[in-house]
Protein backbone atom coordinates (compact mmCIF):
# COMPACT_ATOMS: atom_id res chain seq x y z
CA UNK A 1 0.00 0.00 0.00
CA UNK A 2 1.33 3.28 -1.18
CA UNK A 3 0.11 4.65 2.33
CA UNK A 4 2.37 2.67 4.34
CA UNK A 5 5.51 3.24 2.06
CA UNK A 6 5.05 7.08 2.06
CA UNK A 7 5.18 6.46 5.82
CA UNK A 8 8.26 4.25 6.19
CA UNK A 9 9.99 6.90 4.29
CA UNK A 10 8.71 10.11 6.42
CA UNK A 11 9.32 7.89 9.45
CA UNK A 12 12.92 6.81 8.11
CA UNK A 13 13.32 10.82 7.40
CA UNK A 14 11.84 11.86 10.94
CA UNK A 15 14.56 9.23 12.93
CA UNK A 16 17.37 11.03 10.78
CA UNK A 17 15.75 14.39 12.29
CA UNK A 18 15.63 12.72 15.65
CA UNK A 19 19.56 11.76 15.63
CA UNK A 20 20.23 15.42 14.48
CA UNK A 21 18.46 17.18 16.97
CA UNK A 22 20.11 15.30 19.64
CA UNK A 23 23.24 15.72 18.42
CA UNK A 24 22.71 19.44 18.18
CA UNK A 25 21.23 19.99 21.51
CA UNK A 26 24.31 18.05 23.05
CA UNK A 27 26.27 19.79 20.64
CA UNK A 28 24.98 23.36 22.40
CA UNK A 29 25.06 21.85 25.53
CA UNK A 30 28.88 21.08 25.51
CA UNK A 31 29.65 24.10 24.26
CA UNK A 32 30.43 23.30 20.82
CA UNK A 33 27.48 25.07 18.82
CA UNK A 34 26.05 28.25 18.69
CA UNK A 35 22.11 28.16 18.78
CA UNK A 36 22.38 31.04 16.34
CA UNK A 37 24.12 29.61 14.04
CA UNK A 38 22.97 28.28 10.84
CA UNK A 39 23.93 24.54 11.47
CA UNK A 40 21.22 25.09 14.63
CA UNK A 41 18.62 26.62 12.89
CA UNK A 42 18.52 24.97 10.04
CA UNK A 43 17.26 21.86 12.17
CA UNK A 44 13.62 24.03 12.51
CA UNK A 45 12.90 23.24 8.68
CA UNK A 46 15.13 20.52 6.84
CA UNK A 47 13.81 20.35 3.44
CA UNK A 48 13.50 16.76 3.17
CA UNK A 49 11.76 16.03 6.56
CA UNK A 50 9.32 18.67 5.03
CA UNK A 51 9.12 16.95 1.44
CA UNK A 52 8.73 13.08 2.96
CA UNK A 53 5.63 14.69 5.24
CA UNK A 54 4.24 16.42 2.04
CA UNK A 55 4.34 13.05 0.01
CA UNK A 56 2.78 11.16 2.97
CA UNK A 57 0.00 14.12 3.20
CA UNK A 58 -0.86 13.60 -0.65
CA UNK A 59 -1.07 9.74 -0.59
CA UNK A 60 -3.47 9.84 2.49
CA UNK A 61 -5.72 11.61 0.28
CA UNK A 62 -6.17 8.35 -1.68
CA UNK A 63 -7.17 6.85 1.22
CA UNK A 64 -9.68 9.45 1.99
CA UNK A 65 -11.68 8.78 -1.55
CA UNK A 66 -11.42 5.39 -1.63
CA UNK A 67 -12.51 4.38 1.98
CA UNK A 68 -13.80 2.55 3.89
CA UNK A 69 -14.54 5.36 6.37
CA UNK A 70 -12.84 3.22 9.31
CA UNK A 71 -9.59 2.85 7.33
CA UNK A 72 -9.84 6.98 6.35
CA UNK A 73 -10.16 8.01 10.10
CA UNK A 74 -7.12 5.55 11.42
CA UNK A 75 -4.73 6.94 8.08
CA UNK A 76 -6.44 10.48 9.31
CA UNK A 77 -5.11 9.56 12.96
CA UNK A 78 -1.58 8.33 11.89
CA UNK A 79 -0.39 11.59 9.61
CA UNK A 80 -1.89 13.88 12.65
CA UNK A 81 0.63 11.54 15.19
CA UNK A 82 3.34 11.95 12.85
CA UNK A 83 2.70 16.04 12.49
CA UNK A 84 2.59 15.93 16.64
CA UNK A 85 5.78 13.92 16.16
CA UNK A 86 7.33 16.89 13.42
CA UNK A 87 6.45 19.47 16.21
CA UNK A 88 7.84 17.60 18.78
CA UNK A 89 11.38 18.13 16.93
CA UNK A 90 10.72 21.89 17.29
CA UNK A 91 9.73 21.59 20.75
CA UNK A 92 12.95 20.20 21.74
CA UNK A 93 14.92 23.13 19.98
CA UNK A 94 12.60 25.68 21.10
CA UNK A 95 12.78 24.33 24.72
CA UNK A 96 17.00 24.19 24.30
CA UNK A 97 16.65 28.32 22.81
CA UNK A 98 14.48 29.05 26.52
CA UNK A 99 16.78 27.01 28.31
CA UNK A 100 14.26 26.62 30.80
CA UNK A 101 15.11 23.16 32.44
CA UNK A 102 11.61 22.15 32.92
CA UNK A 103 11.07 22.77 29.16
CA UNK A 104 13.88 21.25 27.97
CA UNK A 105 12.43 17.99 30.12
CA UNK A 106 8.72 18.49 28.61
CA UNK A 107 10.24 18.60 25.32
CA UNK A 108 11.44 15.15 25.34
CA UNK A 109 8.91 13.57 27.26
CA UNK A 110 6.56 14.86 24.30
CA UNK A 111 8.67 13.37 21.70
CA UNK A 112 8.87 10.41 23.24
CA UNK A 113 4.93 10.36 23.86
CA UNK A 114 4.56 11.50 19.83
CA UNK A 115 6.86 8.42 18.93
CA UNK A 116 4.41 5.86 21.19
CA UNK A 117 1.24 7.67 19.83
CA UNK A 118 2.37 7.09 16.45
CA UNK A 119 3.35 3.16 16.60
CA UNK A 120 0.26 2.69 18.09
CA UNK A 121 -1.73 5.15 15.53
CA UNK A 122 -0.01 2.91 13.35
CA UNK A 123 -1.19 -0.38 14.44
CA UNK A 124 -4.57 0.50 14.58
CA UNK A 125 -4.39 1.35 10.84
CA UNK A 126 -2.79 -1.76 9.46
CA UNK A 127 -5.24 -3.42 11.54
CA UNK A 128 -8.53 -1.88 10.05
CA UNK A 129 -6.53 -1.91 6.69
CA UNK A 130 -6.40 -5.90 7.53
CA UNK A 131 -9.98 -6.52 8.76
CA UNK A 132 -10.82 -4.50 5.62
CA UNK A 133 -8.52 -7.13 3.29
CA UNK A 134 -9.70 -10.36 5.08
CA UNK A 135 -13.55 -9.27 5.08
CA UNK A 136 -14.29 -6.86 1.78
CA UNK A 137 -17.34 -5.03 2.22
CA UNK A 138 -17.59 -4.41 6.01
Amino acid sequence: MRFLQALHICLKALEVHTKAVVAATSAVEAGELEMDSDDFQRLYSPADVIEKLDALDEVREAIRMLGPDEVDNRADAVLRTVTLRWGAHNYVLNARVSGAEQDIEDSWTNMADTSDETAETLRAFVQAARSVLIEPGS
